[in-house]
C-alpha cells in the first residue's frame, strides 16, 4: 500500500472517532437533557402538589374560626330588651341576637360584627353605643352571624355568605315594622353589609356606616393564614389560598368588593370610618373608595379617619367621638 494511502486511511480513522465522539456526547447530552427536564417537571408536580395540600389546609382552617359568645348583660337596663332568632335569607343559617326595642319609632340600625367575633363587637362596651343609639330614638339589632357566637355552626366566608345573614336581619326587621334601616358593619361585617345593601332597594336600606371595610380581601386572608404560619411566604399562597377558600366556599371572595357594591348602593348615604393605624386597610385604601364614591355622589359620603386607632380600633381609641359620629349621622340622614 502507497504511503498516501495509509494517510488517507490514518486520517479516515481519525475523522471517523472525532465523529463518534460527538455522537456519543451529543447521546449522552440529549440524554442528561432529558434526565434535567423530567426533574424539573417532577419538581413542579411536587410543588404544586405540597402547595395545593397546604393550601387547603390552610383555606380550611381560616373559613373555621372559633366561635365566642357575647358577653352576658350584667347592667340594669333602662329599656327593654328580646333574645331573637330568625333565618338568613337563603335560608342555610338560624340566627341568633338581641332586638333592643326602647321607643315606638319606625328607625333601627343593625350591627353586624366583623370576622371572629360576635353580636357585641365591642365587647360589654357596646352598651354604650345601643344607649346613645337608643337615646335619639333608633332601636337596635345585635346578632351573630353564621359560624359565629350562638349561631349554627358552618364555615366564616368573608361576607360572601354572610350578605344573607344580614338581609335575613333586615327581613326580620322590616317584618317588625320598622320602615328606615341602617347597617353598621365592622371589617368584613362591614363588607357583608354592603353586600346586602347593595341588593336592597331604598326603602329597606337607607344607610350604611361601614368601620374599616377590608378592601383587599386575598391579603386579608393571607394574612389570617400567617397568624397561623408566621414564616409562610407570600408567594404562592397569597393566590393559592384564596383560590382554595373560594373552592371551599363555592364563590368567589374576592366578591366581597366594597367598592363594586358601593357602586350599587348609590346614592345612599355612606359613613366611612378607618384609624390611621389599621395594620390591614391602608389610608391610600380608604381615600380611593372615598374618592371613587365621591365622584358619583356628590356629598353623599364622609370619612371619619382617627389617627392612632388601628383596624376597628376606632370605638375603644375615641369612644365618645366614635358614638357622636354614628349618631350625628343617623340624625342627619333620617331625623
Amino acid at each position: 500500500m502507497s504511503r498516501g494511502r495509509q494517510e488517507d486511511l490514518y486520517r479516515g480513522s481519525g475523522v471517523s472517532r472525532i465523529f463518534a465522539a460527538r455522537m456519543a456526547f451529543r447521546r449522552v447530552s440529549l440524554r442528561w437533557k432529558r434526565y434535567a427536564f423530567s426533574a424539573v417537571l417532577l419538581a413542579i408536580f411536587f410543588f404544586s402538589l405540597i402547595t395545593g395540600a397546604m393550601s387547603m389546609y390552610y383555606a380550611g382552617a381560616v373559613i373555621h374560626p372559633k366561635q365566642t359568645k357575647a358577653p352576658p348583660i350584667n347592667k340594669n337596663l333602662a329599656y327593654p330588651y328580646y333574645s331573637v332568632s330568625f333565618k338568613s335569607r337563603d335560608e342555610t343559617a338560624q340566627l341568633y341576637g338581641w332586638h333592643f326595642n326602647a321607643r315606638k319609632t319606625d328607625c333601627a340600625l343593625i350591627i353586624v360584627h366583623g370576622f371572629g367575633g360576635n353580636r357585641f363587637p365591642f365587647g360589654a362596651d357596646t352598651l354604650a353605643l345601643i344607649d346613645a343609639v337608643i337615646k335619639i330614638d333608633f332601636n337596635v339589632l345585635v346578632f351573630d352571624l353564621r359560624n359565629s357566637g350562638s349561631s349554627e355552626q358552618g364555615v366564616s366566608a368573608f361576607g360572601l355568605h354572610e350578605k344573607n345573614d344580614v338581609l335575613g336581619a333586615i327581613d326580620y326587621m322590616r317584618g317588625a315594622g320598622y320602615t328606615q334601616i341602617a347597617l353598621l358593619g365592622l371589617s368584613t361585617g362591614a363588607n357583608a353589609a354592603a353586600m346586602a345593601g347593595a341588593e336592597t332597594a331604598i326603602e329597606e336600606v337607607g344607610a350604611l356606616i361601614l368601620d374599616s371595610p377590608i378592601i383587599d380581601m386575598r391579603q386579608f386572608i393571607l394574612r389570617l393564614v400567617n397568624e397561623l404560619n408566621p414564616g409562610l411566604p407570600e408567594f404562592p399562597f397569597a393566590y393559592a389560598v384564596p383560590m382554595m377558600v373560594g373552592l371551599y366556599l363555592n364563590g368567589d371572595v374576592l366578591d366581597a368588593n366594597v367598592s363594586r357594591n358601593l357602586d350599587i348602593f348609590l346614592p345612599r348615604p355612606v359613613q366611612l370610618i378607618h384609624g390611621n393605624n389599621d395594620e390591614i386597610v391602608s389610608m391610600a385604601d380608604i381615600i380611593s373608595l372615598y374618592d371613587a364614591y365621591m365622584s358619583r355622589a356628590v356629598g353623599q359620603i364622609s370619612i371619619w379617619n382617627l389617627p392612632g386607632a388601628g383596624h376597628e380600633g376606632c370605638f375603644d381609641y375615641a369612644r365618645d367621638e366614635y358614638v357622636e359620629r354614628v349618631t350625628a349621622f343617623l340624625r342627619k340622614v333620617f331625623l
